[in-house]
């Protein structure tokens, strides 16, 4: 089980753990994620944080390893960001945050430290957003009505099911890159705007950043698919689309939005996976090679804007062996107990040794689960009929 930040033993048996954090702030900014788990007689329908007088609905995740402890108990994981621009406790010294489960049936605190520069991060966040605010009352379009409060929502059920925009669970939260950084800071010299199309969680604000999400999450300046982005043409100096591009139902519709929102010498940055299992939120939808990445984007005989690739490579995050070991946890993941043992002893030399066909009778390959098999796959086939 993984390492606990910190831990409550409620009435006998029941458990609630945090996993994180283990401070408010520091790197997590001011939309900090809170992690952890509970384990009891019943089940919990509803797990809340709570930090001074706001509270925060926790989404249940699913936590395996706590499972296979407590067996003959109800468990499950949890997960909620917390908002701290909200105002409501004060941030210095040390916190307490609450994890409530079911209304008050079991609850736990925990005393966290807060980090000494949080107040200077809230005053710059609340600074970033204010200017935001300002940049989409000017630029969104007036049927719009946007009147300052975020995010703005452009996602109407009829979209959200053509889309297939589902419910989630998941929290995306990566960094930004050294190069989306030097793309921002140019921008910013300038005073421009970059929109972070697809942008999942961002632990603070910038002034100079848009994002836009299906996920309303505390940093989402707009809700809207990234195949009807409700911006002017040519607005932004800069559009990212950072691992987005291959969970989106129509890429070459969203690549499409991407070159019309940004301005004419705008800078588009782009990342997609080539050999990535199946992952993220709300389907994963394609992988694409560097020419189908291209492709995307230049496209004249459909009236698409010129464009010039400046470059295109891959990065460290991306290399070869980030596909390998992605793969290889998948496959133990899913393997029973048994299995897992002989596959870990497996030599590359002895997998390679064997054409594939060879190994289908084996247990490595009979024992896979059905989640980890179209996780992994190497081809999926389809019979569909045309109806009458």
């Amino acid at each position: 089980m993984s390492t606990l930040a910190a831990s409550c033993r409620l009435k006998g048996v029941p458990m609630l753990h945090l996993d994180s954090p283990t401070q408010i702030g520091g790197d997590d900014g001011v939309f900090v994620v809170v992690r952890g788990w509970y384990a009891g007689k019943q089940t919990a329908t509803r797990i809340e944080a709570r930090l001074g007088t706001a509270r925060f609905s926790c989404a249940f995740d699913s936590r395996p390893d706590v499972a296979a402890v407590y067996s003959q108990y109800h468990s499950t994981g949890f997960v909620a960001v917390v908002n701290l621009l909200d105002g409501t406790t004060d941030l210095t010294g040390t916190v307490e945050l609450q994890i409530v489960v079911n209304e008050g049936m079991d609850t736990a605190s925990f005393r966290l430290p807060v980090d000494k520069p949080l107040p200077q991060a809230i005053a710059r966040a609340r600074q970033a957003e204010a200017r935001k605010n300002a940049w989409l009352k000017q630029h969104l379009p007036a049927r719009l009505g946007y009147d300052g409060k975020r995010p703005l929502w452009h996602v109407s059920d009829e979209l959200k099911k053509a889309l297939q925009l589902d419910p989630t669970s998941n929290i995306s939260a990566h960094r930004y890159d050294d190069i989306a950084k030097g793309i921002i800071a140019d921008v910013a010299a300038r005073d421009g705007m970059v929109l972070d199309c697809g942008a999942g969680l961002r632990h603070e604000p910038n002034a100079h950043v848009v994002t836009s999400e299906i996920v309303d999450y505390p940093s989402t300046d707009v809700v809207c698919p990234n195949e009807d982005l409700p911006f002017a043409d040519n607005s932004f100096d800069a559009v990212f689309s950072l691992n987005v591009l291959e969970h989106v139902a129509d890429p070459f519709k969203s690549a499409a939005e991407l070159l019309r929102v940004v301005k004419p010498s705008g800078r588009i940055y782009a990342v997609a996976p080539l050999l990535q299992p199946e992952h993220g939120y709300p389907h994963h939808f394609y992988n694409m090679t560097r020419e189908g990445m291209r492709r995307l984007f230049v496209r004249p005989e459909a009236g698409l804007p010129g464009v010039d690739v400046q470059r295109q490579w891959v990065s460290r995050a991306g290399e070869p062996m980030a596909t390998l070991h992605w793969f290889l946890n998948s496959y133990l993941r899913g393997l029973p107990e048994k299995e897992r043992a002989q596959f870990s002893k497996l030599r590359v030399s002895d997998i390679v040794a064997k054409l594939p066909s060879d190994w289908n009778s084996e247990g490595v390959v009979t024992a896979l689960s059905d989640g980890a098999r179209w996780e992994l796959a190497c081809t999926t086939s389809i019979v569909l009929t045309k109806k009458a």
